[in-house]
């Protein structure tokens, strides 16, 4: 496990990017291991933590083409490539470790104590975090001046508005304002709810900018898109949150241009810092119920299951609890889905109890009762599926204990374990 240490005015760079850069090599560190991304005290606000985000290490190499250059405007000798960067409950090391190290001694990038790791993955594993000060207050379809949209956001955006516009709210947490135009010098369309919108860089090849950058890796961190695409002269309607499915790098009218694939996810506001992420989190402290009687309206009830199916995947690490599989799309949307044990067809609650991280088949396998899971967490499956090779990657499995999140509140109920393997003909 790693500390990469950054200051205010480089943490916006290493967000963007899921990287790092630094003049000595982390000869220790092995691929998929822990960062812990640090700003240093003196430049946080006061009663802020200096750990709000953490990344999985991937590798490092020399800086040959100054990309710290061009991220942080200055020259480091090696580059840290990170991947799944997510924010974590706020914390500091140093409130929580049980060894002597001082990590406020720490320059660049250091190691965290073995004996101090238990601690911090017991932390980082726990329920996820609503600390954010994002308090905007915006409907879809509503129309905005320039001058509104600023008032909303407490931003500023100059003479003139940029396509992709990179900030952070005050607690630090991330975020892009989109615009996009009709008539616009860019090729920008909506087809459905799918937004076709070109990156930044006109009359030449586009370059992998900060803020193309931002939008490519906008999943693995988290960084909200709030979408506007123009009515009118000085006239912008909200598209509500966006989310990048995927990109390519294509020739449009002579030069490289990279094209986004964003979805209207009809959500006004994250729904990871909403009010029924919030309330999903909450169920884990009560009695497991099998369904959820609560009736609601239907935003809220699109946004309480999107906000269930978000926690699952980052819950299970975006892993199916099957095969182990952990696989992204160039945009860094995970393959996984999330899995209601007991069906939310027949109302099954949105508890996260309720609920496991499956990949499309396993997802399509345990939905149509081809196995089941068993109490102890192992798998059983189907007798007559296991002589056919058709269902080899499915009956492979039988008696494998399926992988289970790090924290024991979320571990699967046997509540709804039973229920699965009595609705689909697997006794008790």
């Amino acid at each position: 496990m790693l500390i990469f240490k950054n200051d205010a005015s480089t943490m916006e760079g290493v967000l963007a990017n899921s990287m790092h850069a630094t003049n000595s090599r982390p000869l220790r560190a092995v691929m998929g291991e822990l960062i812990l991304i640090y700003q240093t005290k003196s430049s946080l606000k006061a009663g802020d933590k200096p750990i709000r985000y953490v990344m999985d290490f991937v590798s490092f190499s020399e800086d040959v083409n100054d990309d710290s250059v061009r991220i942080w405007g200055k020259k480091w000798d090696y580059l840290i490539k990170g991947e799944n960067l997510r924010p974590v409950k706020p914390f500091d090391i140093a409130e929580i470790q049980v060894s002597d190290r001082k990590y406020g001694s720490i320059q660049t990038f250091g190691y965290v104590d073995e004996e101090d790791e238990p601690l911090v993955r017991d932390w980082i594993s726990g329920i996820p975090s609503f600390d954010s000060t994002m308090d905007v207050n915006i409907a879809i379809g509503e129309e905005f001046t320039k001058e509104e949209i600023e008032e909303k956001f407490k931003t500023n955006f100059g003479s003139r508005i940029k396509g992709i516009n990179l900030r952070v709210w005050d607690d630090g947490t991330p975020y892009i304002i989109l615009f996009s135009r009709v008539d616009g010098p860019y090729s920008d369309k909506i087809e459905g709810q799918i937004l076709y919108y070109d990156g930044e860089g006109q009359g030449k090849d586009q370059k992998l900018t900060p803020a193309n950058n931002a939008l490519i890796k906008s999943n693995e961190t988290d960084r909200t898109i709030y979408g506007f695409r123009q009515k009118e002269l000085g006239k912008w309607v909200y598209l509500g949150v966006l989310e990048v499915l995927d990109y390519s790098y294509i020739e449009k009218e002579g030069f490289m241009t990279y094209e986004f694939k964003l979805k209207q996810t009809g959500l006004e506001i994250p729904e990871i810092l909403s009010l029924e992420s919030k309330e999903v989190v909450e169920l884990v402290k009560d009695t497991p119920k099998l369904k959820d009687e609560s009736k609601y309206a239907t935003v809220k009830l699109k946004r309480r299951n999107e906000a269930f199916r978000k926690l699952v995947k980052r819950i299970y690490n975006y892993t199916c609890v099957v095969c182990g599989k952990r696989r992204f799309t160039n945009a860094g949307n995970p393959e996984v889905e999330a899995a209601h044990i007991y069906p939310k067809s027949k109302d099954g609650a949105d508890d996260l109890r309720n609920g496991i991280c499956l990949c499309k088949l396993h997802h399509w396998a345990f939905d149509n009762g081809l196995f089941t899971i068993n109490d102890d967490y192992s798998v059983s499956v189907k007798d007559w599926i296991k002589e056919d090779d058709d269902y080899k990657e499915i009956f492979a499995f039988e008696n494998y204990k399926i992988n289970l999140p790090e924290s024991e509140k979320f571990l699967p109920d046997s509540l709804y374990l039973k229920e699965h393997r009595k609705t689909h003909g697997f006794g008790n």
